[in-house]
């Protein structure tokens, strides 16, 4: 657990999966999710329009997260 290298290769890195604004086929190849299960994700999360997504990033775990584009993020106090 203390090498960063050994640890990426048993339990990976994250990937970028949208990528200001873009969607990355490679990555999302890679990580063998297709349009519909980012989509879904997404509507998980809170985002129905993917064009109010500006990052995308499939974790270790393999759950999603993502980061909206200036405009439409959430108010906070």
């Amino acid at each position: 657990m203390k090498s960063i290298f050994l640890r990426r290769f048993f339990f990976g890195s994250p990937s970028v999966i949208i990528q200001v604004g873009k969607i990355l086929d490679n990555e999302m190849r890679k990580c063998r999710i297709d349009l519909n299960d980012l989509l879904e994700q997404a509507r998980i999360a809170g985002y129905f329009d993917i064009s109010q997504v500006a990052f995308a990033v499939m974790e270790v775990n393999g759950s999603m997260s993502f980061l909206p584009k200036g405009i439409y993020e959430k108010p906070t106090v």
